[in-house]
């Protein structure tokens, strides 16, 4: 069994390829990179750092390993090459393997934080958000924000809604009105 600690990074939001990462993903990026430190220090030991693909863009140009970068080709629900926060979990489940325990989750703390833990216990992670709390990390209101839901509290409530009950009557609204880059 790996008693090593997996930090799971959900990105918030994306704009185009070229764009990423958006100020949002950086500060999850930075949260990562102060995980890593801690963990490190206080424990005195590599945690296993499994990040979508516009965190670990950030991480990368900080020089941060990441063992296992998540990209649209792990999308399973999604549609048009989608990818959310559970293809994220499940991509990290996969990848440690069933030995893999403990996990620190990194996604924005307005409710999706909160999601992103409820997904992890789902797929057996133990999760020690406790001991690694994730500050504010805001929203990306900019033009080049593709994700209308990641630009304020009322429209990700609002998206939230929508995805849960579409959920009720079968449908899934994952991604509903992302824009395609230009």
């Amino acid at each position: 069994m790996d008693d090593r600690i997996v930090i799971i990074a959900l990105s918030f939001g994306k704009r185009a390829d070229y764009l990423e990462p958006n100020p949002v993903n950086m500060r999850l990026g930075a949260h990562v990179r102060r995980f890593k430190s801690d963990i490190e220090d206080g424990l005195a030991q590599h945690p296993i750092i499994v990040a979508q693909w516009e965190i670990a863009r950030w991480l990368d140009q900080h020089n941060i390993p990441v063992d296992k970068v998540v990209t649209t080709a792990d999308s399973i629900r999604g549609e048009d090459g989608y990818l959310d926060s559970e293809d994220v979990i499940r991509a990290a489940r996969s990848f440690v393997g069933p030995g893999a325990h403990r996990a620190v989750i990194v996604a924005n703390p307005y409710f999706h934080l909160d999601i992103c833990k409820g997904l992890a216990e789902k797929h057996g992670f133990v999760v020690m958000n406790g001991w690694y709390p994730v500050d504010a990390v805001g929203f990306d209101p900019a033009p080049e924000q593709l994700q209308w839901w990641c630009k304020g509290k009322l429209r990700f409530l609002l998206y939230g809604i929508l995805v849960k009950s579409a959920k009720a009557v079968g449908v899934n609204l994952h991604g509903f009105g992302e824009r395609k880059p230009r």
